[in-house]
This record gives C-alpha cells, structure tokens and sequence, in this order.
C-alpha cells in the first residue's frame, strides 16, 4: 500500500537529499523535459476506480521499469536502490518518508501491462515530443533484426515456451563462425538521420528478419534501407504501396549473379546501415537488451519497448546536453 508524502511538506532531510542530486544528470533532466503525462493516464486505466487500498501511483512503476533498463537490475536489485539511493528516489518520485513498492508489486504491475500497446503508443508519444524539440528528422529508416538470449536456455522449454533456439552464421572466409542463440529475434526500425527508435518488435529466434517487414506499418516514411535478409519483391511492392521507396540491399542467387547496377546500390545503401547496427549495440550494452529477463514472447516484447524508450530518452537528452 501506498502513503505519500503531502505535497508542500518536506524535512530537513529531504531537502539535503535532493541538495545532492546532481541536477545535470541524465535521470533529472529527463524529468524536466519529457512529458509522460499521457503515458500515466494511459497506464492509471489498468486499474479499478476506488477500489482496494491505495495503489502506487502507475508513473512511479514504470519509471522503475525504466530504471532497471538503464542500470539493467533485477526487481530485487532496483528495490534495494530505492531503499537508499537519493537520485533514483528523485528520479521515480519517493521522497524519504516513503516506502519504495516491494518487488512483488513490481512484477504484478509488470504483468498488468504486457498484453496492452500503452508502451508502444508512449514510445510513439515520446517520438512525437522529440520532433518538435526538433530532435526527430524522418528522412528515411533503417531496420534490422538482432537475437537476444532468452532468460532460460532450451532445457527449460517448459519454463518459456514461445522462446526457440536458431543457428546464424557471422562473418566471412576464415573469420566465418556459427553462432548458437536459444531466445528471440529483436527488430528495430531506426531513424536514419538521428537514430532514434521508431518501432520495435519481438519475434522468436527462429523467425525470419523479413517477417519484421509485415508487422509494421511505414506510412509516412519516406524510404527504407535494410540489408540482404529484407531481400523480397513482394514486400518491396508493398512497400511501394505504401508510398516508401525500397532501399533494400539486391540479393544474388545461385543461377543469376548481381548486375553493376546492383552492385553499386549495394554498396552505396551499405553506408547508410551503420545507424541501426549502433543503435542495437547501444541498446543491448545500456539499456538491458543484452539478454531477456522475463519468460513468454509478450514480456519479450514488454522488455524490447523499454528498451527502446530508455535508449531514445537518454539519447535525446545527450543530443540536448552536446
């Protein structure tokens, strides 16, 4: 149960703990200038009007979700900061008087919302504040896919079912390596000029880069660059349809080589994929994408969005702070 603090009332020692709090770090200004407002009416609907004990209020949950993507911590972990910790306590909103959620209520909420698209509409939300901060330039987009490794190895089906296990092959000539991953395929599409994340999804580890191509929708999009795996003429037509221009890298086949032409858009389209292959490294070594935490595609797809909103959030407040 929750029992804030009253607004306007604070002790000596709240004040010389927030006196503490750098106030350039990337946690506050983060609360200065994104506004998750929407994002907590949105999440206040999963719960009951006036009913049970009073419940922590939905933004403090899920800035501690976010928390735990920034600092990749478990649910006890993050629990035992905000025991102590002055700026992650600023960050959520608890003051000392309060008593940070035990980790219990940290998975209930957790599974309160990963069957809804409150988080794929907030990362679309937070995108739309980041262009009129003049942040977020569309001029085209990238995407790719990436494996992460599930929470549990295959020996534990049972445990994550919807979890599978694929062999990649990476490099060429002698440094050509098999690469083994039990988990799930993680696919972003990435701004071209800034790389910001505009959509993500999950799918299991033996699913098909392409198949991220029939779950978006690119409206508005004025060109997309993807490497050989995107490589389909029905897809590229629909892209077309959609009014997006196909950058997608030519792919040769065994009977019919590629042409010069092709060739030299291979190559000149190759130059542009750098900003995707950056911004799923940022997201797998700074915003808990490195390995699954949970169990079941859709807390999958849970983790890969708030990855994807701590990695934009502290990027934009980077480019703010340049």
């Amino acid at each position: 149960m929750f029992t804030g603090t009253p607004k306007g009332r604070i002790t000596w020692g709240q004040f010389e703990a927030e006196r503490r709090v750098p106030e350039d770090h990337f946690l506050m200004r983060i609360n200065e200038l994104i506004d998750l407002l929407p994002i907590e009416k949105a999440l206040w609907e999963v719960y009951s009007d006036g009913m049970g004990r009073p419940a922590y209020p939905p933004l403090v949950l899920f800035k501690i979700l976010l928390l735990q993507r920034f600092y990749n911590l478990s649910d006890v972990q993050v629990v035992e900061q905000l025991r102590y910790n002055f700026l992650f306590m600023r960050f959520v909103g608890l003051t000392l008087s309060d008593n940070p959620p035990d980790d219990t209520t940290i998975v209930r909420f957790r599974d309160r919302i990963e069957d809804r698209k409150i988080l794929s509409n907030g990362l679309a939300f937070i995108n739309g504040q980041l262009e009129r901060m003049g942040l977020l330039i569309k001029e085209g987009a990238v995407i790719d896919g990436t494996l992460v490794q599930a929470a549990v190895g295959p020996k534990a089906e049972s445990k994550d079912p919807d979890a599978r296990t694929t062999v990649r092959e990476k490099g060429r000539g002698k440094n050509r390596r098999r690469e083994i991953v039990h988990g799930y395929n993680v696919g972003a599409v990435v701004d071209k000029g800034t790389g910001f994340i505009t959509r993500i999804m999950a799918l299991p580890a033996n699913a098909h880069d392409i198949n991220f191509l029939d779950l978006v929708n690119l409206e508005g999009t004025r060109e997309l660059y993807g490497d050989k795996g995107f490589a389909d003429e029905k897809r590229k037509q629909r892209l077309r349809e959609q009014g997006v221009k196909p950058r997608l890298m030519f792919k040769g086949k065994r009977n019919r080589k590629l042409s010069s032409i092709e060739r030299y858009h291979n190559k000149r389209w190759t130059g542009v994929r750098y900003i995707v292959e950056q911004t799923i490294a940022g997201m797998k070594r700074y915003c808990g994408l490195s390995r699954m935490m949970w169990m079941g595609l859709a807390r999958a797809q849970l983790q890969a969005e708030l990855s994807a909103i701590a990695f934009n959030c502290k990027r934009a407040m980077k480019l703010l702070c340049a």
